[in-house]
């Protein structure tokens, strides 16, 4: 082998790698940039339905707490009630509108009461109000045109709901317009478009525009969990592709350049080395010509010269390198990398404190040891199927949420996205996880303010009872005595009427009656109000009382029965004894206006979580599913709202022509006997 082909070679065995090491580095340079764009699209995707998410539940949550208002149920307080709804509008922006089952509107807050009103407008797709009937759950529906505010609104819908069944449904409706600030509030790189579409694909909202002209848009997309709405970032295609390679190429060409200078000045100084050489040869001894040895000192010079210009781009590489892992190591969003055996093979700091792992010892685990024990196998098989997919991005779990496990054992909520790649030939995922332990802590929030809402209807239904009370003691203290009086007087003059003209003793005689029969109708009313039997003997004294009057007005048979742990134990009082007297009151009258009965039985007894029961069973003519429907059928709701008030239940079992079961449960509840 010639000198001069020796030298050449060494030369390419030395610049191979720097060429090899400069492509992949640019290669890895392409791909995380991308990556980190397309990541950041999925977050502000993420973050745009979550936005979304946030703006339909605090509405939800608002005519939820409008719904359960005692005003819905008396038509005679709905001016109070527009007074209400107007101040949820004013909170939440738009309009509070109520709704009936046949379509018509009844109430709307920016229309005086009284006033007529248009028939709700229904978007040619998805319609809130309707679905809020339909499903007895909260609804979203498309926007619509709307007939008071002329311009196009969106509808939140919320059924009210009284037993089990749709009374009326509540609907908020707002301006497209107010969708504008939930785009407003992410920050955006200049030449995207965030976008939220409805069921159609038609925008709702859109901060940035299209260019057409530019090429294809690559779309990242979302979706919200409280409507099949659509929220989506856009980027330009031609806009990414160039960005990424320009990157790519500030590291590649100064690489590829500094090779070629390599390689070109080997090759001359490997040239003139074989010159130099081949006349030191020829001559038979060592070089004697001052000009030969300088040009062998020149070409050891270039040779210097072209070897620290291979270390000095071998040590930039490194700089760069370093960069980009310290880029990775102070994200703040947990990032793994796995192979195509789901293997954690990189991890960052962020991923190693979300997990309460050291970076070391993640490293080598199985990715599903990061997920508890019941979600496991079906993760991996996710991560599989995708693999198999083609595609290079996409949410995991329902919602993009999945359900981590914590190093000390506790789980936690994640929202997650997976993106798959192959670099030198090897199938790698990886995953970006973020903690959203935060915002199920403020969804749990707003569960408890349900609750808090709850216990407030039960306080105001409490302060109503005082109130009959007072009017009870007032009818007795006051008219009853008056009454009373008057009997007296009248009485005492009869005996001296003798000497009179006939006519007066039967008109004193019949004020006498009068007067009686006020008494009566004073003691009935107070009764009815506040039984004084029900404070001084109990519930059982006051259901039997209760029972007789009703035998003896409608002649029905009306038997009262209580277990053997009602007379050990003791009867409730307050507000229990309360509760289950109204509902006795109110399932007779049920009887005596509807059921056509001949017998009635009343049994109060004790569960065995330590709750009361109250159970009235008649054998009239029943209930059919019309009369559940009925708008006016406010007694079986009312009961369901009082028992429920106290955190208990009522159910209401008929069969047409088999009479009527209702029982009540107040206290702590236990699952119903079979066939209850």
């Amino acid at each position: 082998m010639t000198l001069q082909r020796y030298l050449a070679r060494l030369i390419a065995w030395c610049v191979t790698p720097l060429v090899a090491l400069a492509l992949g580095l640019g290669w890895w340079q392409f791909q995380t940039v991308r990556h980190e764009q397309e990541a950041e699209a999925l977050r502000l995707t993420g973050l745009l339905a979550q936005s979304v998410d946030r703006m339909l539940q605090v509405r939800q949550a608002a005519l939820q707490a409008l719904a359960a208002s005692p005003l819905v149920d008396d038509e005679a307080r709905w001016p109070e009630l527009r007074l209400q709804a107007l101040g949820v509008a004013q909170a939440l922006g738009g309009s509070v509108l109520l709704v009936e089952g046949n379509g018509r509107m009844r109430l709307h807050s920016a229309v005086s009461f009284g006033e007529p009103l248009p028939p709700p407008a229904r978007p040619e797709s998805r319609a809130a109000v309707p679905l809020a009937f339909e499903t007895g759950q909260p609804a979203v529906g498309d926007p619509f045109m709307g007939p008071i505010a002329g311009e196009a609104m969106v509808a939140v819908a919320v059924p009210v709901m009284r037993g089990q069944r749709v009374a009326y449904v509540l609907a908020n409706v707002l301006p497209l317009r107010f969708m504008e600030p939930l785009l407003g509030s992410l920050a955006v790189p200049a030449g995207w478009v965030l976008a939220v579409a409805d069921t159609r694909g038609q925008p709702l909202a859109q901060r940035g525009v299209d260019d057409a002209a530019e090429g294809a848009m690559l779309r990242f997309v979302a979706r919200p969990t409280l409507v099949p709405w659509t929220a989506e970032v856009r980027l330009p295609q031609a806009d990414h592709t160039q960005q990424l390679w320009r990157l790519a190429s500030l590291l590649v060409l100064p690489l590829l350049g500094v090779t070629l200078i390599c390689v070109l000045g080997g090759a001359w100084a490997t040239r003139r080395l074989s010159l130099s050489v081949r006349s030191l040869a020829a001559a038979g001894a060592t070089p004697t010509a001052p000009g030969e040895l300088e040009e062998i000192r020149q070409t050891r010079r270039l040779l210097d010269d072209a070897r620290a210009e291979r270390e000095e781009a071998v040590e930039s590489l490194r700089v760069r390198e370093a960069q980009l892992r310290g880029i990775f190591a102070s994200a703040s969003e947990a990032i793994i990398t796995v192979d195509a055996s789901q293997r954690i093979v990189l991890a960052n700091p962020a991923a190693a404190r979300v997990f309460g792992l050291s970076v070391e010892r993640m490293l080598g685990l199985p990715l599903e040891r990061l997920l508890p024990e019941r979600f496991r196998k079906a993760h991996h098989d996710h991560v599989e199927r995708f693999g198999r997919s083609g595609q290079e991005t996409r949410a995991m779990g329902p919602g993009a949420r999945v359900t981590g496990l914590h190093a000390d054992g506790h789980e936690f909520p994640l929202e997650a996205a997976i993106s798959q790649a192959r670099a030198d030939g090897q199938h790698l995922f990886t995953v970006i996880l973020r903690d959203v332990t935060e915002q199920q802590r403020i969804a749990d929030e707003l569960k408890v303010s349900h609750r808090d809402l709850e216990r407030l209807i039960a306080a105001q239904t409490s302060v109503q009872e005082e109130e009959r009370r007072r009017i009870a003691l007032a009818l007795h203290d006051e008219l009853q005595q008056v009454l009373a009086a008057i009997k007296l007087e009248i009485g005492a003059i009869l005996p001296d009427m003798a000497a009179e003209p006939s006519r007066l003793p039967a008109l004193a005689l019949r004020l006498d009656e009068l007067a009686s029969a006020a008494i009566t109708s004073c003691r009935r009313i107070v009764s009815d109000l506040m039984p004084q039997l029900l404070e001084e003997l109990g519930l059982l004294a006051a259901l039997e009382l209760l029972a007789a009057e009703h035998a003896q007005r409608r002649s029905i048979q009306v038997e009262v029965h209580s277990d053997a742990a009602c007379m050990n134990d003791g009867e409730p009082r307050d507000a229990v004894a309360l509760c289950l007297y109204r509902v006795a009151q109110e399932a007779m009258n049920n009887v005596a206006k509807h059921a056509q009965a001949r017998r009635v039985q009343i049994r109060l007894s004790r569960t065995p979580g330590g709750g009361w029961e109250l159970r009235i069973a008649d054998d009239g003519r029943g209930l059919s599913a019309d009369d559940r429907r009925k708008p006016a059928s406010f007694g079986l709701r009312g009961m369901a709202e009082r028992v429920r008030a106290l955190g208990g239940e009522l159910r209401v079992d008929s069969t047409v022509g088999h009479g009527v079961v209702v029982t009540a449960r107040v206290g702590a509840l236990e699952p119903p006997e079979p066939g209850r």
